[in-house]
């Protein structure tokens, strides 16, 4: 792609391409540079060989990043797997409410608190430590909610009040794993890779 247009320019502006590389794309770079040691041109490229081969590197950590790491353990896994859970019976909590009880739907603030999970979730499964506090203040927040919304399930929605109780003991169980002694040591071991 790059290389037809990198071919046009003379060595002067070749020479020019390479010592500002910053200023233009890795691609185009790497062009120029097969260009000028395919004419035989005497041009130090070393600088700007070191700027592309740190942007590829950036690249593969930013990807990196976004995975789950390979030696997650098993039980950090299972949380994540049971916060997703807790998301469905929440939903479906929501449809059995609304058959009972007049309350119309997913409204804006249950899709909020919807994508507030799934981004919870995934964080437990790219191994950050730290949400695991975020999770515990929103778990105790939660239960102080809980005292008010179960017994008006129950008396209203027996069937939602049962689905909000057993969404809560799913979201609790993952909690005290996350903090479970085989856990915390995973997270200490692997706190400079995943941690942030």
């Amino acid at each position: 792609m790059f290389e037809a247009k990198v071919k046009g320019k003379s060595d002067q502006e070749l020479e020019e391409i390479v010592n500002h590389p910053k200023d233009y794309q890795p691609e185009f770079l790497s062009a120029a540079i097969e260009e000028i040691k395919s004419r035989g041109v005497k041009i130090d490229t070393s600088k700007t060989e070191f700027v592309i081969a740190e942007e590829q590197q950036a690249k593969v950590d930013s990807a990196q990043r976004w995975k789950t790491p390979e030696n997650l353990h098993p039980k950090i896994r299972l949380a994540s797997n049971l916060i997703f859970a807790s998301l469905i019976l929440g939903i479906i909590r929501v449809f059995f409410a609304q058959s009972s009880v007049n309350i119309n739907g997913l409204s804006d603030d249950g899709l909020f608190s919807g994508l507030v999970v799934i981004a919870l979730a995934y964080a437990i499964r790219l191994g950050i430590s730290w949400i695991r506090v975020v999770l515990l203040v929103f778990m105790i927040f939660g239960l102080l909610l809980e005292v008010f919304f179960l017994p008006f399930y129950i008396d209203h929605a027996p069937i939602a009040g049962v689905l909000e109780l057993l969404q809560t003991l799913v979201q609790v169980y993952a909690l005290v794993l996350l903090f479970q002694k085989p856990a915390r040591q995973w997270y200490k071991e692997n706190q400079g890779s995943f941690s942030s």
